[in-house]
């Protein structure tokens, strides 16, 4: 998504500045144009600064002059502009000239506007704001109203209720995000010897007081009355101040003028002076929030909270009148009320509502969706789609899963599916053997390792499987494991078998079984396209559900960057592994010291266990190192030791076993992970199967899995059975279990083995000469 920020003076840079940075957050492309309406470098660039903004992207230097030609010079200078970026999106905030005149060309562009504080009405026709208020309102797609008040306003005049969204005002974002940092670095109170509510803070700069000689000498009095009672302080606009010297008139000398501050002096003295005295909008709403009265020198005000929560008072240019509120401020000092003007989340509902549009009007994203692969990440996925509002269709090969998802039966159990499977059904999400017609489609099939390589056949043939239905520029994103340059390569693959030219992205998932839901919707996630484009779709897709943050890529690297994850965890699984045998040799026991090693700050090593399963760990250090010339020997090491793993616990298992003259084995908990019924690429396979060809007798228990290459039997029947417990996959459930009638041993680390291996040998050492396993053996 393509927004533009079209801004130009002081309270714009201040009120977009969480717009702008909730868009960066969020990943996509912003563009910022300046028309420097406010030309000074303290009204100005110094907020660009302190907000931690970056520099406009065009600033077109406007500065000052007459209403019409101001707003004709920046039509002038933006048009083309527009023209070439063509952004998806423009906002513009307030009422100011530039407001206007971005306004008005993005409506000659056909480019959708976003006007923020929509609604805003003085209804008074000398302001020149209130003109720029009324047509900005009028030419804009979306407006953004700060509270119900104003959307009524929109409504009585004859908006459309689908256009108008009361959003709070980013007003608050800001002061709420900057009112500590301006707590610590502003030191203004110290350099003017300023006490806190021992001063007021004057501003003034519209037009209608200080263009006019007689109205400036009204304004002028009244500052002079205020300066009878406390120390006025007036950051004084370059504008009056030059009006002051044209009409020869004098500033009271119980006045503190000072030139405009940057926005972080500026809160502080907002905060800390007695009373605010302006005829600026943005100050009243400010003083609102920081809880300090206000009066304000006009006789109108488009900001009606105030006045209603007795926040703030008007007085035109009333001397008398000021006098008297003034009197009722020093003797009542109101304070208390609620600040009517949002959370401090605007920026992020303003956001929410482009993106939806964004979704729901781009003609790549008509919102249906095929998600081919009904496992353990694309069922979840799919239901998440369904959930967020997409129509969307579930296909697997699997026809007796496909019946199953039919008749509203999950084919595998995971912690907060049916729910989200509930909410899905409810969506009217469907599933088949075929994909539908749709503009997106992603890929969540297996990639298995064949040949220590990446198989990619399922991925191809889910591919294929579009082709009857594929149309130039569809969307496919690709969440299965696959190795470098993969997507790259489908894309040319599809071009080269269809002709037809195709978006693609990666986007791996970040989850495991038995927190998959919670997972995909919380972890960050790397979206990698083979173009801005595809990224930029990929992304407002996964916005639509995910909590995490998106980071965009291309794909190559978020390809890499998965591989990368799992290979350093099988690294420091490898060492754990290792340092178990290591310790065994030597008589510790490896839990005690990896545990005792880990209080180092820095030192973090793993867990060592029978092995390393599970279709990630065990398998993606190969797809990373597939194409590599190098030879990885760190990686290619890692692997050998754990695939080792399975082959070395069990011959000391063996050894143990038969030094006990216990021939029936009962072993609990098959799957690659404690909790979950996954069984791809479990160590206990390996290790069964090693022991049936010692001739041990085996019987299976496992609470979540149903299905294995050896039968499942019953836990209590295993109990009653077995000679000897032996756990590899230690679920919890094992934990609550009576194991009088037998001795169980624990395959994760040496903790279990090295007492038996004391009694044997007295020598450890010996003891793993014996049960050695050549590499050659074990591939």
């Amino acid at each position: 998504m393509k927004v533009c920020i079209i801004l130009g003076t002081r309270p714009e840079i201040i009120k977009m500045s969480p717009v702008i940075k909730e868009l960066m957050k969020s990943r996509h492309e912003v563009i910022t144009i300046h028309s420097n309406q406010h030309y000074s470098e303290n009204m100005d660039k110094i907020f660009f600064n302190e907000l931690g903004l970056k520099e406009p992207d065009f600033n077109l230097n406007i500065g000052s002059g007459k209403h019409s030609n101001q707003i004709g010079n920046i039509l002038i200078k933006l048009e083309p502009i527009l023209n070439e970026l063509k952004p998806d999106y423009t906002l513009v905030q307030g009422d100011t000239n530039t407001v206007f005149a971005g306004a008005l060309a993005s409506s000659k562009l056909g480019i959708k506007i976003g006007h923020i504080e929509a609604g805003l009405r003085s209804y008074d026709k000398t302001m020149p704001e209130e003109s720029n208020r009324i047509l900005t309102d009028h030419s804009s797609d979306f407006l953004f109203a700060v509270t119900e008040t104003q959307e009524k306003i929109l409504k009585k005049e004859g908006i459309s209720n689908n256009k108008v969204f009361v959003v709070g005002n980013t007003i608050t974002d800001a002061t709420f995000n900057n009112i500590l940092i301006a707590e610590k670095k502003s030191t203004i109170l110290k350099s003017l010897n300023l006490s806190k509510k021992d001063f007021f803070l004057f501003t003034s700069h519209r037009g209608a007081n200080v263009d006019d000689k007689k109205s400036l000498e009204k304004v002028l009095k009244i500052v002079e009355e205020a300066s009878q009672h406390q120390q006025v302080v007036w950051p004084i606009h370059p504008r009056t101040l030059k009006n002051i010297k044209l009409f020869n008139l004098v500033i009271p000398s119980n006045v503190l003028t000072i030139e405009p501050v940057g926005y972080f002096d500026f809160l502080i003295l907002e905060k800390y002076s007695t009373l605010n005295i302006t005829d600026s909008g943005g100050v009243q709403e400010e003083s609102c929030i920081l809880n300090t009265p206000c009066i304000t020198i006009r006789e109108n005000t488009e900001r009606p909270e105030t006045i209603e929560l007795s926040a703030n008072t008007l007085v035109g240019l009333d001397y008398e009148k000021f006098k008297k509120e003034l009197s009722n401020v020093l003797e009542v000092r109101p304070s208390g009320w609620i600040n009517p003007y949002g959370d401090g989340t605007t920026a992020e509902k303003i956001i929410q509502v482009l993106e939806n549009d964004y979704i729901n009007s781009n003609p790549l994203m008509k919102k249906t969706i095929n998600v081919i692969g009904m496992g353990y990440m694309g069922l979840p996925m799919a239901c998440l789609l369904a959930k967020a509002g997409f129509s969307v269709t579930g296909v697997d090969i699997n026809e007796k899963k496909i019946s199953l998802l039919k008749d509203n039966k999950l084919p595998f159990e995971e912690s907060g599916l049916q729910a989200i499977y509930d909410s899905a059904v409810a969506n009217n999400i469907k599933f088949g053997t075929t994909p539908n017609s749709a503009n997106i489609h992603i890929i969540s099939v297996p990639t298995p390792i064949k040949n220590k390589s990446c198989d990619l056949s399922y991925v191809h043939a889910a591919a294929e499987s579009l082709y009857p239905i594929l149309k130039k520029k569809d969307l496919i994103i690709i969440e299965s494991t696959i190795k470098p340059k993969a997507t790259i390569q489908l894309k040319e693959k599809i071009k080269k078998d269809t002709g037809i030219d195709v978006l693609l992205a990666h986007c791996p998932e970040r989850a495991i079984p038995g927190s998959t839901i919670q997972e995909l919707i919380h972890n960050d996630r790397i979206i990698g396209g083979t173009c801005e484009q595809s990224t930029s779709i990929a992304l407002s897709i996964y916005q639509t559900f995910s909590k995490g943050e998106l980071l965009p890529s291309d794909s190559t690297t978020a390809e890499c960057c998965k591989l990368m994850e799992n290979t350093y965890r099988d690294i420091n699984i490898a060492l754990a592994n290792e340092f178990d045998d290591l310790l065994t040799e030597y008589g510790v026991k490896s839990e005690q010291a990896i545990k005792l090693a880990n209080r180092h700050p820095r030192v973090n090593i793993l867990s060592p266990g029978p092995g390393v399963g599970g279709h990630c760990i065990a398998v993606d250090p190969y797809f990373l190192i597939e194409d590599s010339e190098r030879e990885t020997s760190v990686i290619r090491s890692a692997r050998e030791i754990n695939n080792h793993r399975p082959y070395s616990q069990t011959e000391k298992l063996t050894r143990i076993l038969k030094s006990k003259n216990h021939n029936k084995i009962g072993v609990l908990g098959v799957a690659y992970k404690e909790g979950v019924d996954d069984t791809r690429e479990t160590p206990a396979k390996q290790i069964i199967e090693n022991l049936e060809n010692h001739n041990f007798e085996i019987k299976v228990a496992d609470p979540y899995v149903k299905r294995f290459f050896k039968t499942i039997h019953p836990l209590e029947e295993v109990i009653a059975w077995a000679d000897i417990l032996v756990v590899i996959t230690n679920h919890k459930e094992f934990n609550e279990l009576n194991y009088e009638r037998c001795e169980v041993i624990y395959l994760k680390d040496n903790s279990s083995l090295l007492p038996y291996f004391e009694k044997l040998e007295g020598n450890t050492s010996s003891l793993l000469n014996q049960v050695s396993v050549s590499q050659e053996n074990i591939n």
